[in-house]
């Protein structure tokens, strides 16, 4: 798996949703910063095969 943070794309899908969270749960939404998400893609096109067959 590899990190990589989020683009200015995804921060328009998260921000209503942390919105939405943040009213819920009661804490205030600046509480949440956008520069701890960040995006995971996989390495390799079977990331979990090992998981189900030995190698």
């Amino acid at each position: 798996m590899s990190k990589e943070p989020i683009s200015p794309e995804d921060e328009r899908v998260i921000a209503p949703l942390l919105k939405k969270y943040s009213e819920m749960f009661g804490i205030r939404n600046d509480e949440i910063s956008m520069s701890e998400f960040v995006r995971i893609r996989p390495t390799t096109s079977r990331p979990y095969g090992n998981m189900y067959v030995g190698n």
